[in-house]
C-alpha cells in the first residue's frame, strides 16, 4: 500500500529551483558583470551574468542585483554592462535597487579598498542597508558630473569660542544649498546630530534625511529609499553616513573631525576624516571641515595649503581670567557662583579610579590580577572580571583602609558638597535626557565625555585631570585632551572665570592663554616630524601569529627595507610598519596581495590596521 505524500508547506521542505542559464547569444543581448561579498577576502573579482530581455532598460552600473552563485541566491552590485560575448551564462534574477552607486562612487570604493586593505564588494554593500526579499526600489539616474560646475574645496573652518558650532554650519548650509546638489553632514556623537537638528532643520523648509547605525532597520530602508529617489538633500549621519550612495553629493561637512568617535572600531579600522578626503577626491565635491580645533594631520595638510585655511585669526578664548596649576579651584568656583553656574570637568565617571592600601602603599588589586577601582564610595570593581565586592581587603596585607590618588566625578561631587554647604550640586548622567540645560546657578560636575550646557554659559569652567590625560601612553593624548577642552571652553560665557589642570608652562595652557590654538598644533607637528611619527610618516599595525610575523618581517626588510622601518613587539605578535607618506600605497598594495595569498591558500588573515587612532 502506498502512503499518501504530504504537500511540502514549509521553506526548508521546499526545493530550491534551478537558476536559469541562457545558451542563445541573439543580436543586441547585454551581459553584466557582478561583484558579490562570498565573505572570501581573496575573490574580488566580478562575475559574469546574463541580463535577462525583461531587465535590460532598468538595470544599469551600480545597481543591487539578486544573482545565483554556487546553489544559494546573493547580492551583488553590477560594475559594468556590455554587449553579449559569453554562452551558457546564469542569468541576474531581479533588480533589487537600481542606480545605487554611481560609476565615481565605484571609484571612490575601491581607493578605499585600496587605502585600508579590505573586500571591494564588502565595502560597497556597507553602505546598503538589509533589504526585504520583496524590496525593490529604483534610483533616479545619476547626473553627468559635467553638468554641475564644482570648486572641488576643501577648507577648515575654525569656530571661536564664542561661537556656536550649529550657527557656523548653518550658515554657510543656509548660503551654500540654494547653488544645488546635495549637502552630507557628519557628527561624532547621536548627541551632537540631534543638537544641529533641534537648532535647525525643524525650523527650516528643506528636504532632509537620516542615515546611520543608530536608525531602526526600516527607518534605515526607508532614509535609502529617499536618497535614491531625490536630490538637492540635506542628508544627517554619523561616521557610516559618508559611505552614503547620494545621487549629488555637492559638499559634505565635518564637524570635530579630530573626534575618536570618527574611527571604525571594526576592520577594516577607516577613519572618517581620511574617507571624506578620497570622496571628495573621487566625487568632486567640496570638503568642509568645522571645530574649534583639529586633528595633526588636518593641520599638518593645512600647512602643505591642501586644505584651505578660511581665516587665519586666532580662536579667541572668552576671558582674560585663567589660572592654572598650582593654584586651588575651590576659590575660583566661589567667585564664579556669584555670577551662575560652574562646570566642572574630569576625565571619569566613577567615584575613585584609583586607590591603594594604606597600609602596604600597594595599589589595590582583585586576585585575578586585575586593577580595582571604586565606581561608588565602598563598592569596588575589577577592570578584568568584572568581579565586585562591598567590603575591600587589600591581598598583599589584609589592611581594609585605602587612599584615593585619583578622584573621579563622583568623589568630587563629595569633595565640592562639603566645601560649598547648601549649593546644589548635580553629577551629569549619560542616562539623563531629561536635562537639556542648566538655567539655574548651581554646580555641575561632569565627565568630558557627557557635558551639558548652561542656557546663559557658564561662569566658571574648572578642567581637571590634565596632568593625568596628556600623560596616557599614546601619541594623541594632548592632541586629544586639547581639543577636548576648546570644546569644554566653548561653554563658557564672556566673562567666565576658568581653570586649568597644567601649570602656565605647558605648551596646551600656552596655546589657550594665547588665544591661538594652531600655536600648539604646530608644536605637536614640530615634535612627531622630528620623531618620525603620524602625521608625517603612515604607521600599519599588523597582528598575527609569531612565526608568521617573524617571517614576514624579514621579507618586508628585503623588499622595502629602502623605505620603511619594521619594528617587532616584545611578545612578537605585533609588527608595527613605518613608511613615508609618498611610499605608503606601494607598501600597501604589497600587503594586500599577501592578504590575499593567505586567504586563498586558507591561511588566517593577519589583523592590520593603516593609522590606528591608538598608537
Amino acid at each position: 500500500m502506498v502512503a499518501n505524500v504530504k504537500p511540502l508547506n514549509l521553506k526548508r521542505q521546499r526545493a530550491t529551483s534551478a537558476a536559469r542559464r541562457t545558451t542563445e547569444i541573439k543580436s543586441g543581448d547585454l551581459q553584466a558583470e557582478v561583484v558579490l561579498d562570498l565573505g572570501i577576502f581573496h575573490v574580488e573579482q566580478s562575475f559574469t551574468y546574463a541580463v535577462p530581455e525583461h531587465l535590460e532598460e532598468t538595470l544599469s552600473i551600480g545597481s543591487l542585483v539578486q544573482v545565483p552563485f554556487r546553489n544559494a541566491r546573493h547580492t551583488g552590485v553590477v560594475v559594468s554592462v556590455d554587449s553579449r560575448s559569453k554562452g551558457n551564462l546564469f542569468n541576474i534574477e531581479s533588480i533589487r535597487a537600481s542606480n545605487v552607486f554611481s560609476s565615481e562612487q565605484l571609484h571612490f570604493f575601491e581607493k578605499v579598498t585600496e587605502r585600508y586593505l579590505c573586500n571591494f564588494a564588502q565595502m560597497l554593500l556597507k553602505a546598503v542597508p538589509t533589504l526585504n526579499k520583496s524590496t525593490q526600489m529604483h534610483g533616479i539616474p545619476f547626473r553627468d558630473q559635467r553638468e554641475r560646475a564644482k570648486l572641488n574645496r576643501r577648507l577648515f573652518i575654525p569656530i571661536g569660542l564664542a561661537d556656536d558650532p550649529n550657527a557656523v554650519m548653518i550658515r554657510y548650509l543656509s548660503k551654500e544649498q540654494k547653488a544645488g546638489g546635495s549637502t552630507l553632514l557628519l557628527f561624532p556623537t547621536l548627541k551632537a546630530l540631534q543638537a544641529f537638528r533641534e537648532a535647525f532643520l525643524t525650523h527650516q523648509d528643506m528636504n532632509h534625511v537620516e542615515v546611520g547605525s543608530h536608525l531602526t532597520p526600516a527607518l534605515r530602508r526607508s532614509s535609502f529609499q529617499r536618497i535614491l529617489g531625490h536630490e538637492n538633500l540635506i542628508i544627517l549621519g554619523l561616521r557610516g553616513g559618508v559611505l552614503a550612495p547620494i545621487r549629488d553629493l555637492a559638499r559634505i561637512y565635518v564637524l570635530d573631525e579630530s573626534s575618536a568617535h570618527y574611527v571604525e572600531q571594526r576592520a577594516p579600522y577607516w577613519n572618517l576624516r581620511d574617507v571624506a578626503l578620497l570622496r571628495s577626491d573621487s566625487e568632486g565635491c567640496d570638503l568642509l571641515f568645522f571645530g574649534h580645533g583639529c586633528s595633526a594631520e588636518l593641520q599638518r595638510l593645512i600647512d602643505l595649503n591642501w586644505v584651505k585655511l578660511v581665516s587665519k585669526s586666532g580662536t579667541s578664548v572668552l576671558t582674560k581670567s585663567i589660572q592654572t596649576l598650582p593654584s586651588n579651584y575651590f576659590e575660583l568656583i566661589r567667585r564664579a557662583l556669584k555670577k551662575g553656574p560652574v562646570l566642572v570637568c574630569t576625565a571619569n565617571k566613577d567615584y575613585a579610579p584609583g586607590f591603594v592600601c594604606k597600609n602596604c602603599r600597594n595599589r589595590a588589586r582583585c586576585k585575578c590580577g586585575g586593577l580595582l577601582s571604586m565606581q561608588d564610595k565602598g563598592s569596588v570593581v575589577c577592570s578584568i572580571c568584572d568581579w565586585s565586592l562591598k567590603d575591600w581587603r587589600c591581598v598583599e596585607c589584609q589592611g581594609v583602609q585605602y587612599l584615593i590618588y585619583r578622584s573621579g566625578a563622583k568623589r568630587i561631587v563629595e569633595e565640592v558638597g562639603k566645601a560649598f554647604p547648601g549649593q546644589r550640586v548635580i553629577l551629569t548622567s549619560p542616562d539623563d535626557e531629561a536635562r537639556q540645560e542648566i538655567g539655574e546657578t548651581c554646580i555641575v560636575i561632569s565627565s568630558y565625555s557627557n557635558i551639558v550646557k548652561a542656557k546663559q554659559g557658564f561662569a566658571g569652567i574648572v578642567l581637571l585631570d590634565g596632568e593625568e590625560m596628556a600623560s596616557r601612553q599614546f601619541i594623541r593624548a594632548e592632541e586629544e585632551l586639547f581639543n577636548l577642552w576648546l570644546n569644554a571652553l566653548s561653554l563658557a560665557r564672556s566673562d567666565a572665570e576658568i581653570y586649568l589642570s597644567l601649570n602656565n608652562s605647558n605648551p596646551v595652557s600656552q596655546a589657550i592663554i594665547a588665544r591661538k590654538p594652531a600655536r600648539f598644533m604646530q608644536h605637536l607637528n614640530r615634535d612627531r616630524q622630528e620623531t618620525n611619527l603620524p602625521p608625517f610618516v603612515r604607521v600599519i599595525q599588523i597582528d598575527g601569529e609569531i612565526r608568521a610575523l617573524s617571517g614576514l618581517r624579514i621579507k618586508f626588510e628585503n623588499e622595502y627595507g629602502a623605505i620603511a622601518k619594521t619594528l617587532i613587539s616584545h611578545s612578537g605578535t605585533r609588527l608595527t610598519v613605518k613608511v613615508k607618506q609618498e611610499s605608503a600605497a606601494k607598501v600597501l598594495h604589497g600587503l594586500k596581495a599577501l592578504q590575499k595569498l593567505r586567504s586563498s591558500g586558507g591561511k588566517e588573515l593577519f589583523t592590520i590596521k593603516v593609522d590606528p587612532y591608538y598608537l
